[in-house]
């Protein structure tokens, strides 16, 4: 049994590793399985699909009740193995479908008032855009009392990494206070260009949002994108 959990661990951590690129077909068939068929080695399973049906678009085009022919695969099994070309096709068709396009201070000010509607704590938000500048995620990295948020670089960049980032906005709150920057958030926007310059990946903007009020860093007129200095910001209310 030991063996047995030590193996799952094993190509768990190789997928956390090298991706579902790095596995073999039968390792992809294997994390599948683990789920559905909890007390058993899964490994000979995976190879017994691969011999019966070919290749692994085979196993998965099967019908669940073919399946079932193979030893030790149960209903959620083969249920799970067949559902997976329907959701390859879902999983392509969420992708197409696209954020708003953030151009400027204002289209990107208002998104970012949208999005902290009604929040009552300082967060901080990542907004990750494609090479259209379309809000492919906004994630939050970081939540902090009313008037304390951190950004730390390592959360920021495997965010940006993870949702393949091309340009990227950061956004926080100021909750019942103003717009109006402090030294720390200057402080961050620099840190967080930086962090982001490594990997190759431009910050566009900072957001900060007070209500239905923002200010938008890069559109204030004193900082501008790969512009790494200290800067001096006044607020600026949403137009409109």
């Amino acid at each position: 049994m030991k063996t047995h959990a030590g193996h799952r661990e094993r190509l768990r951590e190789r997928y956390r590793t090298v991706g579902i690129d790095g596995l073999a077909e039968h390792e992809i068939l294997e994390l599948l399985l683990f789920s559905v068929i909890p007390q058993r080695d899964t490994k000979p399973i995976a190879y017994e699909l691969l011999e019966r049906y070919g290749t692994l678009a085979a196993v998965f085009e099967a019908h669940p009740d073919d399946l079932q022919q193979t030893a030790y695969m149960n209903p959620n099994a083969a249920l799970l193995l067949s559902i997976m070309p329907g959701l390859f096709g879902r999983y392509q068709q969420s992708k197409q479908e696209k954020g708003p396009q953030l151009l400027d201070g204002n289209a990107t000010g208002q998104y970012c008032v949208n999005l902290f509607a009604d929040a009552i704590y300082e967060a901080v938000y990542v907004l990750c855009l494609d090479m259209n500048k379309r809000v492919i995620r906004a994630v939050q990295i970081q939540a902090g009392t009313l008037n304390e948020a951190a950004v730390y670089s390592r959360l920021l960049v495997e965010t940006v990494l993870r949702h393949q980032a091309a340009f990227v906005i950061l956004a926080h709150n100021h909750p019942g206070g103003s717009t109006t920057p402090s030294e720390a958030d200057m402080t961050t926007t620099v840190n967080v260009q930086k962090s982001l310059e490594i990997i190759g990946v431009e910050l566009l903007d900072h957001i900060i949002v007070s209500g239905q009020e923002f200010i938008s860093f890069a559109g204030s007129g004193f900082w501008k994108p790969q512009q790494a200095q200290k800067m001096s910001i006044p607020p600026r209310k949403r137009k409109g």
